[in-house]
């Protein structure tokens, strides 16, 4: 290729586009368009001239379509380097995949609408009964098993040390082991002190974990305090397509987030966030689990304009970016799609964030992840199986006996029936009250007669039976018993017999505790992986006693050592650690 202007690494392009050979002469009356790549500052932008009158003139610098990610930290925002319309593309693109994916779980969401209503927390409109004053009575099966879970899964998983400990991988050595006690201790201080809200959301995450069947959790280094954070996610705000099996595999998955202007511009000011304006809606949107959330907590949002929220969807999508392409060992693209976290502003659609979703040393690119699927006990698909779906019918039956049982002893216990058109009781209205007696004009005679009370039945013991077999039943199934002995009777049991017959009871409790024993171990990792990621070149300072301060540095989180749970797989209770 010819080279123009002197430079030796400059490319020629022609308007209109045409195959440039040599043999042939140039016309000069062309336009030609010359985009130079000085070598002596490969990093500049090239610079376009267009001939006029056998005259080169400059020609303003604009960015293409898409842009390129410019040389430097590997964590940057590479939205930063890319123009509006692309962007904009990308946005539109992302929110429409979304919303679709919402519109899919539509029958997954409502179906937890029954479900708080079957737990009475809130108020529901087709459980007023057969007549008016009909007893609406919920049945605590379902809140007792979810309460006994969340009381054992915290003191098992989350005690008021810590979660973490320190593990020697490999060969055990002197200074490995001492190693593994600093990470450890450091670990423990960053979430039940340093982080302060890290115990609350665990908490409210295996409170609602036994209900809904699936959870999240997502660790993050905070840009604007520069902290490891752990957040609970709700499962009705992380959305995936339908056909998603985990979110290792799944093309894409977003995480719905609510944010106060304020703390958008905080991102924005601190360079998380593409620094562009956002317009609020006029207010926010909420589904019915969202609005029946808020009535369990006796709250109503006004709407008002100065209370609505940004909600934004930080989505971990795969893209072959282009400008950041993924190529092979001879330099060319591969077409090879990896993840990127992408957020995106659901009103404006405006993208505010790209970041590269895989660490800088992994040649694979696996995708790498921040959020964390807990799960009750395995479902039919991506979501888990939740109290509601494995004891829902027992719930709906034990709420039904409690209710007859109820106005059959309110029926038999209050006296009603019927009063006699030619009655002569000039038009009042008789209540009977205890203590209290009423004139009226008519004798004893014809009271007797005016008056037909209907025969009512006291409660049937059958019913009382069959309360207590689907109550039995229903503990048996979720191990809320207070003593879980299998089906034997231990009261004449030998010590071994009565301690295998315990063990046996708590079967599925310990298959529960054991899944979540894995998952909040990656959760561990997760931090542990960003304490290394982050650590200042001093390191992390900490307190381990009164008038004592230790640091752990980056070192101490290299491999050799990692951070397992404290808890045990297997042990789900004080009397079985005993």
């Amino acid at each position: 290729m010819p080279r123009i202007g002197g430079s030796p690494r400059a490319k020629l392009t022609y308007s209109p586009e045409q195959q440039f050979d040599t043999d042939e002469p140039v016309d000069p009356r062309g336009d030609i368009v010359v985009d130079l790549d000085d070598y002596r500052d490969r990093d500049a932008n090239p610079q376009a001239f267009e001939l006029k009158d056998g005259e080169a003139v400059e020609l303003e610098n604009e960015p293409g379509p898409s842009g390129e990610p410019s040389s430097g930290d590997f964590r940057k925002n590479l939205a930063l380097d890319y123009d509006d319309k692309f962007l904009d593309t990308l946005g539109e693109d992302i929110i429409e995949q979304i919303e679709g994916d919402i519109d899919e779980r539509a029958p997954w969401r409502d179906r937890f609408e029954r479900g708080l209503e079957m737990m009475g927390l809130v108020e529901s409109d087709i459980d007023d009964g057969p007549f008016p004053g009909a007893s609406n009575a919920v049945h605590p099966l379902l809140i007792e098993a979810r309460t006994q879970f969340w009381a054992r899964a915290m003191g098992e998983l989350f005690p008021p040390d810590g979660p973490a400990k320190g593990k020697v991988m490999g060969a055990q050595t002197d200074q490995l082991q001492q190693r593994a006690a600093r990470v450890s201790e450091y670990m423990n201080f960053d979430m039940t002190v340093q982080d302060e809200a890290y115990m609350e959301e665990m908490s409210s995450l295996v409170w609602d974990l036994s209900f809904y069947g699936s959870c999240f959790d997502k660790t993050f280094n905070d840009p604007i305090y520069n902290q490891n954070q752990a957040i609970y996610v709700p499962a009705d705000d992380l959305i995936v397509p339908a056909e998603a099996r985990s979110l290792k595999t799944t093309p894409r998955f977003a995480h719905r987030m609510r944010k106060w202007p304020n703390e958008v511009r905080q991102l924005q000011v601190a360079g998380y966030y593409r620094d562009v304006e956002l317009d609020l809606p006029s207010q926010e949107e909420e589904n019915e689990v969202e609005k029946l959330k808020n009535e369990t907590q006796d709250v109503e949002p006004d709407g008002d304009d100065k209370s609505v929220r940004h909600e934004l969807f930080e989505t971990c999508i795969n893209l072959d970016l282009e400008g950041d392409e993924h190529v092979g060992e001879d330099g060319s693209p591969t077409g090879l799609e990896r993840s990127y976290y992408v957020t995106v502003d659901r009103h404006t659609r405006k993208v505010l964030s790209i970041y590269r979703g895989w660490d800088e040393a992994d040649i694979t690119c696996r995708r790498k992840l921040y959020i964390n699927h807990w799960k009750y006990a395995p479902g039919e698909g991506f979501y888990g199986s939740g109290l509601f779906h494995l004891i829902g019918g027992l719930q709906v039956a034990a709420t039904g006996a409690l209710r007859v049982l109820l106005d059959s002893a309110a029926s038999a216990s209050l006296s009603g029936g019927f009063i006699s058109r030619h009655a002569n009781l000039k038009g009042k209205t008789l209540i009977l009250t205890p203590g209290q007696w009423q004139p009226v004009d008519a004798s004893a005679d014809d009271l007797a007669k005016a008056f037909y009370a209907p025969p009512v039945k006291e409660p049937a013991a059958a019913l009382f039976q069959l309360l207590g077999f689907l109550t039995e039943r229903g503990e048996k199934f979720t191990a809320t018993t207070e003593l879980q002995t299998g089906g034997a009777d231990p009261k004449s049991a030998p010590v071994g017999t009565t301690q295998m017959m315990i063990e046996q009871g708590g079967k599925v409790m310990s298959a529960i505790h054991s899944g979540m024993h894995r998952t909040l171990g990656r959760s561990l990792r997760v931090r542990y992986q960003l304490m290394r990621e982050f650590a200042p070149p001093d390191g992390y300072p900490y307190e381990v006693g009164e008038g004592q301060q230790r640091t752990v540095f980056a070192d101490d989180f290299a491999p050799g050592v990692s951070i397992v749970p404290v808890s045990d797989p297997n042990v789900f209770s004080s009397a079985q650690r005993m």
